[in-house]
């Protein structure tokens, strides 16, 4: 009986179908706060590939773009001058080939766009026959309207010599017409639905770098008139979404990162939100082996609840992003397994599947929503409309997937936020690295928590006051007693070896506030009264030490900019240290060739007491900072500048003083010093390189001699 249920179990287990994300040949994966790659349950799963063999049509040529409405999928076969309308099951419905215009058949010509409204009208860009034709639908393919070239205007937007080679184009729900055309430099062009041009939106501006602006200046008129003309690239690709916004996309070796996916209202401005950790540009990550690897992207289409996908040519991934910007998911990727592409060029969603047209070898893709991806847009859609609750179970779902999910957190954050739950928030809202959220949430919080103990506060500081007048009277009777008593005491102290020693360092350190309030007297005390005052001094850079690890770990998590998971508490020393003795020792050489007073434990001394304003003001701000919000981060920074320019002009000070320079041969000497300290880093570097590459020339010759 054992062995015929072991039997019946591993029949079981051999016959259920099972998707393992390890068969998947594309690696899933999101950024977190810091640009680090952090793996992620696949998004959407490959199932099938579909040729036009498979479909009925013969073989697909150069397909460019597709479209979806009505369960109805438009694919834009551009090689065989044919639009193929398929249905849900995949089947073919209906070609399109020709059209009937003025009681003429007339051909499509590589055709490049095709946009369909909600009435069905179908809108071809019909690129090499210069023109936008629009049909009134796959059943009853008549021409209702012909867009062709705009005519010339009196401003000379459209010039005389203009060719129009439509190639993108989408349809607002007012029958404005938006098209993406060839060697247009303009922006997106505009046609009201009568189809006149009314002209350009959303033109994207293109700076000349500092480099180009120089060798304009200098550059004659001829070498001007030789050189490349600063125009914009054109639009790539766009997409209208319900509401008429336009996404449209730039190719983003040519700008700047927030002009690569764009927003676009009737009037072309852009409203895309830009609130996520990481600009909407698509991979963060470089390229070793390709140097000239960029993003670009080749199509973008508008999904629900103002979601959006765009697919990279170069990579064959495709990126999705919420409404803030947030980057949800990432799948697909460069190859020819089942998932991957050469030479992807459109994208469209159809019936809660994925499809991806590649161009190059002429096939369409589907793919699957998985539970992990449903799952979030569950979310985003249950907290647009209101369901707190619903939104909170389905972020739990996420993040029982993937527990480094940040907007899972971030969404959990929202939640508790929505029901006064504040320190849960804040918690929340700290796992997913969202300061401004943090920050929105902790300004309740501080509100909440004065009001409920505003009586304490009072009550604390009415006490303070008395105990305080109190303690003084009592101080002021029995002063005479005290003294008494501390000379005793002093007498005692006095026998105990290093006591006199410890006085003067303590003294020495007090003589720090003289120092940096009065920075000409101080210094010169410094090295001509002072005395021995090293030890106060390798104190003081201690505690400078101590205050900047202090700082690196304990800030407060709105003005944290690092990751204290990753801090390195030698690096960290290393970075106080080494600009210290580095300023010191290359000061010493170069002032003792420049008549310098100063000895090096003159300007160790010096520079070591110049680091006090760091101590004072850096420790109690960061333990402030924990009580500030970001709109109070001004008050944060501020006094953060004050510090370290407090101490850059203790130096420049201590060097004038401790040397007896000039304020002009001050200035010169610093100069000198900080070209002093690069060539001393390059030189190290240099030194570290050729180690290593003796160390690699060792292993080499080790191998070939006594492995092989």
């Amino acid at each position: 009986m054992k062995k015929i249920l072991s039997l019946i179990f591993m029949v079981l287990i051999i016959c259920t179908p099972v998707i393992n994300a390890s068969f998947v040949p594309y690696n899933s994966y999101t950024y977190n706060y810091d640009g680090e790659v952090i793996s992620a349950p696949p998004a959407y799963l490959p199932v099938s590939r579909i040729t036009g063999d498979e479909l009925g049509v013969n073989e697909l040529s150069n397909p460019r773009d597709l479209h979806v409405q009505d369960n109805k999928l438009y694919l834009m076969d551009s090689g065989n001058n044919r639009i193929i309308v398929i249905n849900e099951k995949y089947d073919v419905i209906e070609i399109i080939d020709e059209i009937i215009h003025n009681d003429q058949v007339h051909n499509f010509d590589s055709p490049r766009g095709i946009f369909v409204t909600d009435q069905e009208n179908i809108y071809i860009a019909d690129t090499e026959n210069n023109r936008i034709v629009v049909l009134k639908s796959y059943k009853e393919p008549e021409v209702i309207n012909i867009i062709e070239k705009p005519e010339q205007d009196a401003e000379g937007v459209i010039s005389s010599d203009y060719i129009f080679y439509p190639e993108k184009i989408g349809v607002d729900s007012y029958g404005s017409v938006y098209a993406v055309a060839r060697a247009t430099y303009d922006g997106i062009m505009k046609f009201d639905p009568g189809g006149t041009f009314e002209g350009f939106i959303g033109a994207p501006y293109v700076s000349p770098d500092l480099f180009d602006l120089f060798w304009h200046t200098i550059a004659t008129e001829e070498q001007r008139q030789r050189r490349t003309l600063y125009l914009p690239i054109e639009f790539l690709n766009l997409d209208v979404d319900s509401e008429g916004f336009v996404y449209a996309i730039n190719p983003r070796r040519y700008y700047a990162d927030d002009e690569i996916v764009k927003r676009l209202n009737p009037a072309g401005v852009d409203r895309l939100r830009r609130g996520g950790f990481h600009p909407v540009i698509g991979d963060l990550r470089e390229y070793e082996d390709e140097e000239d690897f960029y993003n670009r992207f080749v199509d973008i289409i508008a999904r629900e609840n103002d979601i959006y996908t765009v697919l990279c040519g170069n990579t064959g991934r495709l990126y999705t992003y919420d409404r803030q910007g947030n980057l949800l998911y990432i799948f697909g990727g460069y190859g020819e397994q089942l998932g991957l592409f050469i030479r992807p060029a459109a994208i469209a969603e159809f019936n809660n599947k994925m499809l991806v047209l590649d161009r190059r070898e002429n096939d369409l893709t589907i793919f699957r929503r998985t539970e992990y991806a449903s799952m979030i847009h569950q979310a985003l859609l249950n907290y647009e409309q209101g369901r707190y609750e619903q939104a909170v179970n389905n972020w739990q779902n996420v993040l029982n997937q993937n527990n480094n999910y940040s907007l899972a957190y971030r969404g959990l954050a929202l939640a508790n936020f929505r029901d006064d739950a504040y320190q849960t928030a804040m918690l929340m809202s700290e796992m997913a690295e969202d300061r401004s959220l943090y920050s929105n949430v902790f300004t309740y919080y501080r509100q909440e928590v004065l009001r409920e103990n505003f009586h304490l506060a009072i009550y604390s500081f009415l006490f303070l006051l008395f105990a305080g007048i109190g303690i003084k009277t009592l101080k002021n009777s029995s002063i005479s007693r005290k003294s008494s008593l501390k000379s005793a005491a002093n007498k005692r102290l006095k026998k105990i070896k290093g006591y006199n020693t410890l006085l003067k360092i303590l003294a020495d350190l007090k003589f720090g506030l003289y120092v940096i309030f009065h920075p000409f007297g101080g210094f010169w005390d410094l090295k001509n009264e002072r005395g021995k005052t090293t030890p106060a001094a390798t104190i003081i850079l201690i505690g400078t030490i101590i205050t900047y690890l202090f700082f690196r770990q304990y800030s407060a998590f709105v003005f944290r900019e690092w990751s204290v998971t990753n801090i390195n508490i030698y690096q960290e020393m290393a970075n106080i240290l080494v600009p210290f003795f580095l300023w010191c020792i290359v000061n010493w050489s170069f002032t003792t060739l420049m008549e310098g007073k100063g000895t090096i434990k003159d300007i160790y001394n010096a520079t070591a007491y110049s680091l006090l304003p760091i101590i004072l003001i850096i420790i109690p701000l960061t333990i402030i900072g924990h009580y500030l919000t970001l709109n109070e981060g001004a008050f944060y920074w501020f006094f953060i500048i004050v510090s370290i320019i407090w101490t850059l002009l203790l130096i420049f000070t201590g060097t004038i003083v401790i040397h007896e320079y000039s304020l002009t041969k001050t200035v010169i000497t610093c100069v000198f010093i900080m070209v002093g300290i690069g060539m001393s880093l390059f030189l190290f570097l240099l030194f570290l390189n050729l180690i290593n590459m003796l160390i690699g020339f060792g292993n080499s010759v080790y191998r070939e001699v006594f492995i092989r």
